[in-house]
């Protein structure tokens, strides 16, 4: 309990392996809860949450690094399920994407940042796969029979 214009610091230490295998993932959650512990009525209490304060915290060996692959596609209406899967032992964060897509028509196309919102800034933890829907532009009328995925790492 911190009283008004009262502050702690919080240290948080790894106690686990010295080098793990691979980079674990952890994330640290704080909220501001304001109760007041004198007042309080029988019958209940009210809570206000007031600031939350999030962060992203890895336990990584040396030399940890990403290795993303367009692991699966699923054609659907206008869109494109896209599995990413990261067979490295670090995440990543995915950073000015650009998709390579071949037709079942035989052409290729690039889609650029701009057509990939859902992916841009999004991270992929180490053996992990996540999925992200594309919204296909109107001139992809063709299945998309395979995809490759380039982007700038960034963490």
């Amino acid at each position: 309990v911190l009283q008004p214009h009262e502050s702690k610091a919080v240290r948080v230490q790894w106690l686990g392996a010295e080098k793990p295998e691979s980079e674990m993932p952890y994330r640290i959650l704080a909220e501001q809860i304001p109760i007041d512990l004198h007042d309080t009525p029988p019958a209940g209490s009210a809570l206000r949450f007031m600031l939350r304060f999030m962060a992203a915290l890895y336990i990584a060996p040396p030399g940890v690094k990403s290795d993303i692959l367009v692991e699966k596609i699923e054609n659907q209406a206008g869109a494109l399920r896209l599995f990413l899967r990261n067979r490295g032992n670090g995440h990543t964060l995915i950073r000015k994407p650009v998709l390579h897509l071949r037709l079942e028509d035989g052409r290729t196309l690039e889609l650029k940042e701009e057509n990939l919102e859902p992916l841009a800034g999004e991270n992929v933890h180490a053996n992990a796969s996540r999925y992200f829907d594309i919204q296909l532009p109107a001139n992809i009328p063709a299945p998309v029979v395979s995809a490759s995925l380039d982007f700038e790492s960034g963490f």
